[in-house]
Order: structure tokens, then sequence, then C-alpha cells
């Protein structure tokens, strides 16, 4: 379960003990992750993973922190622990409309050429009261070019799974802490060292409701938020 501790934050009261049991890399990165399969990793409905391709020897299939689930491993390319072959932009026409209850990913959206319109598939996909949880850099060099287009921050991630795309933010953040240093030393980069920047941005969310058209796109609220740039 999830307690809140103020607007949109929450946290972990209980845990499920066979994830709780499970050995976690000493590297804190995972912390959201952790958090999300102790919340989630008993649930008996329908588990989407994005991105279920198993790419390097050490890793293994993370459908095993929900063995309560009908888990589907979708991925655009096919793999041993892949059970859906699809393009995340054409979720929907693989997976069946409002049958999911929980739908994750890892270090996946920076590679999806166009982010907002698989936010929109994903809610099409989840049942109402469905959970998502989507991580993605902030901060990391590029990799697997040439399909690398994106960096996110907690509150880029918030506008593509809040409201507008018919999702409610749980909780949202950073893992990873970093700091960046540049070869160059010289005026404004001397003091870049000085700011936190993070491996992970993270957001869970909760469908709210279905969505249709151009959601997530009202120019009213976008020429309001451009004011908040400061000035």
């Amino acid at each position: 379960m999830l307690r809140k501790i103020a607007a949109h934050r929450y946290v972990v009261t209980t845990r499920a003990p066979f994830v709780a049991d499970r050995e976690w890399p000493d590297d804190n990165r995972w912390d959201s992750f952790r958090r999300f399969c102790d919340t989630y990793g008993d649930t008996e409905g329908t588990v989407v993973e994005l991105g279920g391709r198993v790419r390097s020897p050490e890793a293994t299939s993370l459908r095993d922190y929900f063995p309560r689930a009908t888990f589907l491993g979708v991925d655009i390319h096919d793999s041993p622990t892949v059970d859906v072959v699809a393009d995340a932009h054409q979720l929907s026409q693989h997976v069946e409309p409002g049958t999911v209850s929980v739908l994750f990913s890892q270090s996946v959206l920076e590679h999806l050429m166009y982010p907002w319109v698989v936010a929109r598939e994903i809610n099409r996909v989840l049942e109402v009261g469905g959970v998502v949880y989507i991580n993605a850099p902030q901060a990391w060099p590029i990799h697997e070019s040439p399909n690398d287009f994106w960096r996110f921050s907690d509150r880029g991630l918030e506008l593509l799974f809040g409201e507008d795309f018919g999702f409610e933010v749980i909780e949202s953040g950073h893992d990873g802490e970093f700091r960046m240093v540049s070869r160059f030393r010289n005026g404004p980069l001397t003091d870049i060292p000085n700011h936190p920047a993070w491996g992970l941005a993270w957001v869970l969310a909760r469908k709210v409701r279905e969505v249709e058209g151009d959601a997530g796109f009202d120019p009213a609220k976008t020429a309001d938020r451009s004011r908040q740039y400061p000035s």
C-alpha cells in the first residue's frame, strides 16, 4: 500500500515479502523501482513490461517480480522473454484496451520517437484505476544510437502521465545523483559540479479516465505554464 504524505507524494507502508527478500544492486538508481515492486508485486491481473527483451548476460527477466500476474513482455524485437512483438506507439493494436492492471518500463522512453503518443497508448491499454511506472534518464550519455532521442525530468514525466493524458500522478522524483564535470573550466561551466544531476527521472501514476484525440495539448494551459519560466 501507499500512504499519502503530501500532495502527490506517497510512501510504502507494506511490502510483498517475495520481493522484499530479493537482493538489489547497491545503486540508488533502483530505489523507486524497488518500492514499485514492493507495492505492486502481488498483482494478480495483467502486467505489461515495455522493453521486455533481456539483452545483457547478467540481466534476468523482470517477470519474476510479479509471480501472480499474467505477464506480457513487449518489445520491438523478439527474444525468449518477449511475449508480444510490437511498436509501443501502436500498443493498443497488440494489447487489448482496458485490460492491463500494471504497466512499467525502465530506460525505454528515451528511445521512443514520440513519447506523448506512447503515453496515450498506455492510457488506452490500462484499465481505469490501473497504474503505470516509468523511468528514463535525466542525465546519461548517448547510448543505443541511432535511437536515443530524449532526456526527462520528473516534471516532464508528470506532464506525460498527468491529467491531460488521463492520469493522476501518485509519486515522482529522481534516483541516482550525479555530479557532472565539463572538460572546459571557464565561466559558468566551473560551477556545474556544484549542482546535482540524476541518473533517472521516474513517475508512478494511475489512470483515472479514457483519453481521445489530441490528448495532452491545451493551448491555454501551455501558455500559462510557459509563463512560469523564470523571467
